[in-house]
């Protein structure tokens, strides 16, 4: 395994082990580490992303994560993921509009919800399938919409 700290400092876990880690019991840890001791604070950590946010000795750092198959992929010259990137939301099925959750402007993340559409008397949530932000909204509340119709543009 291999740590990189703020994105500078990269650590092999799997031969150094030259630290000490002991648990304090309130949630913090004690390392020892080259002679010298930290206070270890875990603060937040996404399992997806592998990714964990720590406090050391009072100091805020981001740990990314790398186990042994990422640092194959790393050595092979692949990418694991490339970015969700996307232009235009469309309707995946004929329906009518029932509510928009955005506006123009609007920064999205993967997951959020942008409309909710109404087809066959079920309520469908339309989520963003990728970071981005939202340049127009193209229907509106109460709109009949087809399959593959255009519902948000996206910059």
């Amino acid at each position: 395994m291999q740590a990189t700290v703020n994105g500078q400092y990269e650590f092999d876990l799997t031969t150094e082990r030259d630290y000490d880690l002991i648990s304090n019991g309130d949630g913090s840890y004690s390392m020892i580490y080259q002679d010298q001791s930290y206070v270890i604070i875990p603060q937040e950590y996404d399992a997806n992303a592998k990714l964990l946010s720590l406090s050391v000795n009072g100091q805020d750092l981001t740990v990314q994560i790398a186990d042994h198959y990422d640092l194959l992929v790393k050595e092979l010259g692949f990418a694991l993921t490339k970015p969700n990137v996307f232009k235009d939301v469309k309707a995946p099925m004929p329906g009518l509009v029932l509510e928009i959750a955005v506006s123009p402007g609007d920064q999205v993340q993967e997951g959020d919800t942008l409309i909710i559409l109404e087809a066959m008397k079920m309520e469908n949530v339309i989520k963003a399938p990728g970071d981005g932000t939202i340049k127009s909204v193209v229907v509106k509340p109460k709109d009949a919409i087809e399959k593959n119709a255009v519902l948000i543009e996206m910059e």
